[in-house]
């Protein structure tokens, strides 16, 4: 969906959850805000993705990464398969104070027709 019809705040919510979860997932040292310079972000963030191309867990990570985008190439099954590569570490869930491994378990996913509750937060504090 175009940004003038799922509206701005959406849009750039996408573009930085996407941009979030590949500086958590891939490279800490890129700026996801308060970017300082463009052009040396964007060269490292290009590096490390080719990099994370050569190892099946760094082509997971990117795939997780690249999830909030609605990358019409990633269905639940794809993301299931890289979810697992990531290994039981990362696949958890926590239960009665414990840490549980757990199954990979990303189904189909329609976002919302409405904001998500966070973004009107600020509206909402007195």
């Amino acid at each position: 969906m175009c940004g003038v019809l799922a509206g701005g705040v959406a849009t750039w919510n996408t573009a930085l959850d996407g941009a979030f979860g590949f500086q958590q997932l891939i490279d800490p040292s890129v700026q996801v805000t308060g970017i300082t310079s463009p052009q040396a972000n964007l060269q490292g963030a290009e590096t490390a993705a080719a990099a994370a191309q050569a190892t099946a867990q760094g082509k997971a990570r990117l795939a997780l990464s690249a999830a909030p985008g609605d990358d019409p190439a990633l269905n639940p099954d794809q993301m299931n398969t890289a979810a697992a590569a990531l290994g039981p570490n990362y696949n958890i869930f926590v239960s009665g104070g414990k840490v549980v491994p757990v199954a990979p378990a990303f189904t189909a996913f329609q976002p919302s027709l409405y904001l998500r509750p966070f973004d009107l937060g600020f509206r909402l504090r007195a």
